[in-house]
């Protein structure tokens, strides 16, 4: 289980978490909006380990925007 970001030991000046994907998309959130329910890094769906098309091995989920926030093949994490 991946840690939460309040678990992460976050620093107090940190604004926002961009998330990396191995094809050079990027996506930046805040820290509110990446605490929010529904906001999660993804390796499996029904049980299964996603496919390579669909995000293996992680996939960033943003529930309640558009599908280009969930963004497939997360290699990077950096808190800014």
């Amino acid at each position: 289980m991946f840690p939460s970001v309040a678990e992460a030991g976050i620093k107090p000046q940190a604004k926002q978490i961009v998330f990396y994907s191995s094809d050079g998309y990027h996506i930046m959130l805040s820290l509110e909006a990446a605490q929010q329910d529904g906001v999660f890094l993804a390796h499996t769906v029904d049980g299964q380990i996603h496919a390579k098309e669909h995000g293996y091995l992680l996939r960033l989920v943003v529930k309640g925007t558009y599908g280009n926030n969930w963004i497939k093949w997360v290699n990077r994490v950096e808190i800014e």
